[in-house]
């Protein structure tokens, strides 16, 4: 799946470039927890004023977390459904140049849907020395890489099936071509004779193990066994 390779490397290149990214690592699906945005820098020599992110279509139960960074507000709907969380600083609290990392954070309920990734666009304001503003668009949900600063991808997460300590039997909903995405921290995924890993030691045994294959992706509807 090119595409979902393309999307996890501008998910690793946003944080790299200090862009406006999800650095809580992946997201669990159908359950409740907290995701961290990333502000790696402002706008241009200029401190960040205010974060404003949307939230995507199945969402939902949304909590914002007040910050060092400035007072949070949850956007609702006219049926009182979340779709945005706005993070502004007060004026005073400025600073006269760049210099300062933000965490901003939520806690929701993602979506029950694994093996997919999940963006929540996002503006950023900046207010200059002379009273204007500059606003940085995180908006690019094509999944490609950043191109000389001529794209600004999304934050986004990717969401991981629900599981537990030991064996987790799954039925894999969509076809998944790139493993270490979506198990980077399970010990061995298995289906049938086949198996992966993303430890190299454990790669080796089981490249060492008769009448075992190495396995590489996997189909929609594929049942598999995963040891975390």
């Amino acid at each position: 799946m090119r595409r979902l390779f393309l999307i996890v490397f501008a998910l690793f290149s946003a944080l790299a470039l200090g862009h406006v990214s999800i650095i809580s690592g992946p997201g669990i699906a159908n359950a409740t927890q907290e995701l961290t945005f990333g502000v790696g820098h402002g706008c241009a020599g200029n401190d960040t004023s205010m974060v404003r992110t949307t939230i995507p279509a199945g969402v939902t139960s949304v909590r914002a977390m007040t910050s060092d960074f400035g007072r949070a507000t949850v956007g609702v709907d006219d049926t009182g459904a979340p779709t945005s969380v706005t993070w502004q600083r007060a004026s005073a609290d400025l600073l006269p140049v760049d210099t300062n990392f933000y965490k901003l954070t939520l806690r929701v309920k993602l979506p029950n849907t694994p093996f997919q990734v999940l963006y929540f666009p996002t503006e950023q304001t900046c207010v200059q020395a002379d009273g204007g503003t500059l606003t940085s668009s995180w908006t690019d949900t094509s999944g490609l890489p950043p191109d000389g600063g001529t794209q600004e991808p999304s934050p986004a997460v990717v969401i991981v099936p629900a599981h537990k300590p030991g064996w987790n039997k799954l039925t894999v909903p969509v076809a998944v071509e790139n493993l270490g995405v979506f198990f980077s921290d399970a010990q061995i995924v298995w289906r049938g004779n086949a198996a992966y890993s993303a430890s190299s030691t454990t790669t080796e045994l089981i490249a060492g193990t008769a009448g075992v294959t190495s396995l590489s992706a996997l189909a929609s509807g594929d049942e598999i066994w995963v040891k975390y």
